[in-house]
């Protein structure tokens, strides 16, 4: 399944939820309309026959006041309720995981497991073309889990138990995160904090039945007025409402948990082969599996807050006495045996990392299966390599054992010195500024000097030594370094990252001109930032015209052989009405050309793979690219959401 199908199948997914909700809280009202009007008509009859005599207007068990009265109230609570929690959960994965418990690690940590721990989730984030997630650690939990929460890959947040930490080999921690990244790639996130949202708004309703309860109770003593008036009818009405809001609510809270484990459970194996499919060591997942039911606590969370993010986790974070029903995650047995079918069912007895620390591969020997690939190759790059436009597309959030390992050996041919300077916010924008002019030595001069004199001091001091670290390294290392630089400057202050925004925007025209994918990479940093303007509703068309002659241009470098370039993905369009005019641009048009990603990004999937298919026949058109191309390429996928893994620059074309 590649990366456009997942996601829309995540979107049905998400609709049927919608459905699921919206049967949800038609059930609760009737149910709870039920109750309404049989105590009002009961107890109406009740006082009736008391008194021998007919002073009321006979109630009528449906009456359509009373029922717009109870919707209205249902709706707003649970509805009110659900908006509630998506608001709280709006600020991404962080939020999640810092409600049950998780402490943000520190990318400078220099704690062997914690260490450890971050490579792994950056050689995926890199290997799958996502940007690097928040890592978070629960410190206080033993049982071994992980989960991965968030709206989008840009808000995403990687959560592990001290327990999977402490207790997983190098391989198994591996497994696991790979699962999880399988879960932020195929659009999963983003429908379990819906269904989390959905779960509390029902919830809430049993809550305010016992609040109820439990006023009424610790004042029901003081009550004078006779039960058989008015006043005590009301008192006796409220309290049946009360019961029945505690009843249906944990009754539909029941039926959400069904919701909520039905939807989990199926995408559990779908996230299991895809981290088979990445590492290619089946007994990495597999040996994490069996962990979990060697280790005395299990998968269990502790935190009272997991129970409303139950199915996010990599494994059951919860107990039940009605394990099998609620359960949101297959057995681990059959998980183990669908992962490793010859599984003899024998269990292992070590305790993983925090026994045995020399067998965990922290930083030595590899962690897929075949052992440890060579390490890139450090002479001339090639200057093109052949590869299809289908290709290129299909690379789109690909997980496959390509992508790892090429990303394990990239990361480890890095200087320890940059991956050091990444972590650090000072460092990492001056890295950044190394990475745009470390190969224009004319250029390098004057950009130093302007940033000594405009920058903070730490910037360029940091910028003096790390030109010199960067030198010669391979353009295809570009997109990854400064992917790995941006979690260190999320955290500044607004001020501080515009100042540094405006910086770069200095840096990438000192030469006098701009380049394609110097634009491009600022509109990388400018969404990274939430600078962006969401520009939903504006005329398409001028917008993927205005991208598409861009990319020509710089394949053909010429007008008319990039007008003809254009015209041959003009078929690919047909679907959107409209085929893209050439557009001549020149460096003051890149504002617009800016516009236009801020445009195209709020399309459709469906519209921004045409797009970018669009993009791919452009650069692709002879079965070859350049480097700059696949850079281009890389740059404009990210800007439009849609993560691509690095091009391998392994088939140089002479």
């Amino acid at each position: 399944m590649d990366f456009f199908q997942a996601q829309a199948q995540a979107r049905v997914r998400s609709g049927r939820l919608v459905i699921w909700f919206i049967l949800a809280v038609v059930a609760i009202v009737l149910s709870i309309y039920a109750v309404v009007s049989t105590a009002m008509v009961n107890l109406q009859g009740q006082r009736q026959s008391t008194r021998l005599e007919m002073t009321e207007k006979p109630l009528l068990w449906w009456d359509l006041q009373r029922f717009g009265l109870v919707a209205g109230a249902v709706v707003l609570v649970v509805g009110g309720a659900s908006l509630f929690k998506m608001a709280e959960l709006s600020q991404g994965g962080g939020a999640v995981a810092r409600s049950v418990g998780g402490r943000k690690l520190d990318p400078t940590t220099r704690k062997t497991d914690e260490r450890r721990l971050l490579n792994v989730v950056e050689e995926m984030a890199i290997a799958s073309g996502a940007p690097m997630p928040e890592v978070y650690l629960l410190d206080n939990e033993e049982g071994i889990n992980a989960f991965a929460a968030g709206h989008s890959m840009n808000d995403a947040a990687v959560a592990v138990t001290r327990g999977c930490l402490e207790k997983l080999t190098r391989d198994e921690l591996q497994g696991v995160i790979a699962h999880e990244f399988s879960h932020i790639l195929n659009g999963d996130m983003k429908l379990n904090l819906r269904i989390a949202g959905t779960i509390f708004g029902i919830l809430v309703l049993g809550i305010i039945g016992r609040i109820i309860l439990e006023v009424m109770g610790r004042g029901g003593r003081g009550r004078s007025r006779d039960s058989d008036g008015k006043g005590g009818g009301a008192v006796v009405l409220i309290f049946i409402v009360g019961i029945a809001l505690l009843v249906i609510g944990y009754l539909g809270t029941f039926f959400g948990r069904l919701i909520q484990a039905a939807v989990s459970r199926q995408r559990e194996f779908l996230a299991d082969a895809s981290a088979v499919q990445f590492t290619r060591n089946p007994a990495g997942i597999g040996g994490a599996l069996k962990r979990i039911l060697a280790n005395a606590t299990g998968s269990h969370v502790e935190s009272g807050a997991a129970s409303g993010y139950a199915h996010f986790f990599f494994a059951n974070a919860m107990t039940s006495g009605l394990t099998s029903m609620l359960a949101t995650h297959p057995p681990l047995e059959v998980r183990i045996r669908a992962v490793e079918p010859s599984w003899d069912g024998k269990l292992p007895k070590d305790v993983g990392f925090s026994a045995n620390p020399n067998r965990n591969n922290i930083e030595g020997a590899s962690a897929f299966a075949g052992g440890q690939p060579p390490l890139l190759p450090r002479q001339k790059q090639p200057q093109k390599i052949a590869i299809s436009a289908d290709n290129l597309l299909g690379s789109a959030g690909a997980l496959n054992e390509g992508n790892a390992n090429y990303a394990r050996q990239m990361l480890g041919a890095i200087p320890g010195a940059i991956r050091d300077a990444a972590a650090d916010p000072f460092q990492a924008q001056a890295l950044i500024i190394g990475l745009l002019v470390h190969d224009d030595p004319a250029r390098r001069a004057v950009v130093l000097a302007y940033v000594r004199e405009n920058a903070p001091r730490q910037v360029g001091h940091s910028l003096g030594f790390l030109l010199p670290a960067v030198l010669g390294r391979p353009a295809w290392e570009r997109l990854p370094m400064i992917e790995l630089c941006l979690p260190a400057l999320k955290d500044l202050p607004r001020p501080e990252k515009e100042a540094f925004f405006e910086l770069l925007v200095y840096v990438a025209a000192a030469d006098q001109k701009t380049s394609l994918f110097e634009f491009a990479l600022l509109e990388i940093v400018k969404r990274r930032f939430g600078f962006n303007q969401p520009r939903a509703g504006h005329p398409v068309q001028p917008a993927y015209s205005r991208l598409l002659s861009a990319v020509a241009l710089v394949s053909a470098s010429e007008p008319d052989p990039a007008r003809n370039l254009l015209n041959t993905v003009a078929g690919d369009f047909a679907k959107l009405g409209a085929v893209p005019n050439f557009i001549l641009y020149s460096n003051q048009d890149f504002n617009a050309l800016s516009e236009a990603l801020e445009i195209l990004v709020e399309l459709s999937l469906e519209t921004r793979q045409v797009i970018l298919r669009g993009v791919a026949n452009i650069i692709a058109n002879d079965g070859q690219i350049t480097i700059e191309e696949a850079e281009i390429y890389r740059a404009i996928a990210i800007c439009l959401d849609v993560p691509v893994p690095p091009i391998q620059p392994s088939v140089p074309v002479n």
